[in-house]
């Protein structure tokens, strides 16, 4: 639309990122250094109301933006309102709304300080979002988890930045009226581009896919290890290697056998593919062979160990890491980027701000391929000139 200031980005906006599907800016007048917005592509009038691949798209943004505010405040709160009038981010007689996400440097519970009645941790059905409903998404604390809360509510116009005030005055934190002068909102976004718009300084290339076992995220993996002509590695098959290792020498010790597996990876005697890795010679498993694999997988100090022959592996080809069950990412190297893939709307529990979820209802692996390649690059994507032009 035309008369949609988030529609019809001026001159003078602080865009820091853009990726397909949205893109962050710097609020216009910001409550304080690190208020960021993360605005739809498609307009619609809250981010509800996107379709199941555009919503993913949203969050991948909103993800990626929240991780850099959480690694350089220490602190981010991501808060988005609802479609009613008053919760617009103008006027209401203006007739239009914009989906987007407030992102800022303050971690509170928004949904219990504005009194909403019903309070969600997954995402609710359509028809419990209603044109006419208030509701809130947030994602705040150490360890965030994705929560709606609708329905009621002391909601005022702008309660969003309102209660981000109210928390700041009670820490005894400065913060930016509405009303303040341009230059100290000029001056608070300025800041938040010197801080944010440096990328994560890339090291290995390594891609995590973690999440409950399912058929649609090994068939991703494939999809993008081939897309990005790297390596796909199963963690669990390099150990089960090991064992292999174990049984070839009767007497050798665990220590002993990751070594020797470390030299052949080292010697290229272990190949590379989208498809996986695997010795070019390697004895055919016996029964005590394979009940040694599964006592090794379910072994701490043995997936800890694991970890100088990963990095030998990464040292050799880009990798993408799948299958590693109930061990998350104890045995990769934590420099790569770590994707938390499911059948859930919800961000689940205790994920890290510096990883990443991926809801994969009615997405096909070739989507969850092409989110997870733009994550990886956006993860790397610093603001450019011409995004932080100024004019006037």
């Amino acid at each position: 639309m035309n008369d949609c200031p988030f529609c019809r980005i001026a001159g003078h906006e602080r865009v820091l990122l853009t990726t397909p599907g949205a893109r962050v800016m710097c609020d216009a007048r910001p409550a304080l250094a690190g208020h960021l917005l993360v605005v739809s592509e498609t307009h619609v009038p809250s981010a509800e109301d996107l379709s199941a691949w555009e919503y993913q798209c949203f969050r991948r943004a909103q993800q990626e933006i929240a991780a850099r505010v959480h690694a350089v405040f220490g602190e981010v709160g991501v808060y988005e309102h609802g479609r009613s009038a008053i919760c617009r981010f103008h006027c209401a007689d203006r007739g239009d709304t914009h989906g987007h996400a407030h992102v800022v440097p303050v971690s509170c519970d928004l949904i219990e300080r504005t009194g909403f009645t019903t309070r969600l941790g997954y995402r609710p059905p359509v028809d419990q979002l209603v044109e006419t409903d208030r509701y809130v998404y947030q994602e705040a604390g150490a360890t965030p988890e994705s929560i709606w809360g609708f329905g009621g509510g002391n909601v005022r116009r702008h309660f969003v930045r309102s209660e981000l005030h109210r928390v700041l005055e009670e820490r005894g934190a400065r913060w930016v009226p509405l009303d303040a002068p341009p230059t100290e909102h000029r001056e608070a976004n300025e800041e938040s581009v010197r801080l944010l718009s440096t990328p994560t300084t890339r090291t290995d290339a390594c891609i995590q896919l973690a999440g409950e076992s399912s058929a649609i995220r090994e068939e991703a993996a494939r999809t993008l290890a081939t897309r990005l002509g790297w390596a796909l590695v199963r963690p669990e098959a390099v150990l089960r290697l090991a064992a292999r290792h174990e049984a070839a020498s009767p007497g050798k010790s665990l220590g002993a056998a990751l070594e020797s597996l470390l030299r052949a990876v080292e010697q290229g005697t272990v190949r590379f593919g989208p498809e996986g890795l695997a010795e070019q010679v390697a004895p055919a498993p016996t029964p005590a062979m394979l009940a040694r694999e599964a006592q090794l997988a379910s072994d701490p100090v043995a997936w800890e160990r694991l970890g100088d022959v990963l990095r030998a592996v990464l040292r050799a080809r880009p990798s993408v890491f799948v299958g590693l069950g109930a061990h998350g990412s104890r045995g990769v190297p934590g420099t790569g980027l770590v994707v938390h893939v499911s059948e859930s709307a919800a961000r689940p529990s205790g994920t890290p701000w510096s990883e990443r979820h991926l809801d994969t209802t009615s997405l096909t692996p070739e989507q969850i391929a092409e989110w997870v390649a733009e994550a990886w690059a956006l993860r790397h994507d610093a603001a450019t000139p011409e995004r932080l032009s100024v004019t006037g």
